[in-house]
This record gives C-alpha cells, structure tokens and sequence, in this order.
C-alpha cells in the first residue's frame, strides 16, 4: 500500500487578501449588527435594572434597523431612527469610546430606540455592521436631550 500524503492549504498572505482604497457600500446590503465592542464598563450606560418593556422595545428596534440597507438608513429612514453622527465635545463623553488602535478613529453614530422612552444605542459603522458600544437607555451621552 501506498503512503498517503499530507495535504495542506495555503492561503496567501493577509496584506493581499485586504483590499486598498475606500470601501464601497452596495445599495442593497443590510444593515448588520455586532456586539463584539459592547462595553458594560461605563456604569453611565447601565441597561442591568431595566424593566422587561426596555428590553421588548430594543429587541424590536434592532429588528426594525437589521431590516433597512444601509443606504435607506442613511437617507429615507435617518429621521425615523434619528440616525445621526456623534459630535463629541457635546456629549458627557468628550474623548468617545476610547476605543484603541484603528478603532479610535471610527465615527461614533447613534440611533433611537423610541422617542424618548427608552433611550438611544451608540456605537460606530465598519461598512454596513454597526458595532454597538453603548446601550444608553437614560439619555447619559446626551443628557440635555431629555
């Protein structure tokens, strides 16, 4: 019998698998979201003693946003979502997420879980995934928005 052989996959090097230049958004591409960056450090952006109505509205609020391309968010829906870009210096946290590395440099956006009831949802776009940071069910990032 025969030896079997190994074999064994390569794959070419990370640097030539990244492409270089602006991304490009395709009309139709849902929004998608992560939890990988959610920070429950910040006791500011608390969500643990919220009632089971806080959580109803936010399960229903992300399904709503997953729903929409990014394109409709950005344009005939951001009013509904008051999707919008964070203006640090106006909020209670001037320097953002603190985030480290590439990840400072992302623009912090927000959008609405209701009007005023339940708060907003903080976090920054990596091309059509919002990455949720902060959940701020008490208007703490922008507390004379209440």
């Amino acid at each position: 019998m025969g030896s079997k052989k190994k074999i064994k996959a390569v794959l070419p090097p990370i640097a030539s698998r990244i492409q270089a230049g602006p991304m490009v958004i395709p009309a139709d591409d849902e929004v998608r979201l992560s939890f990988k960056y959610l920070s429950t450090a910040n006791a500011k952006f608390s969500y643990g003693t919220k009632e089971t109505g806080y959580f109803t509205a936010l399960l229903e609020r992300l399904r709503e946003f997953c729903r929409l391309t990014h394109k409709q968010l950005m344009s005939t829906h951001r009013d509904v979502f008051r999707c919008h870009e964070h203006k640090w210096d106006g909020t209670s946290e001037p320097n953002g997420f603190g985030l480290k590395g590439q990840l400072a440099d992302c623009k912090g956006w927000q959008f609405q879980i209701s009007s005023n009831a339940h708060g907003r949802v903080h976090g920054f776009f990596i091309g059509t995934t919002f990455f949720v940071v902060w959940l701020d069910p008490d208007h703490q990032l922008y507390p004379a928005s209440n």
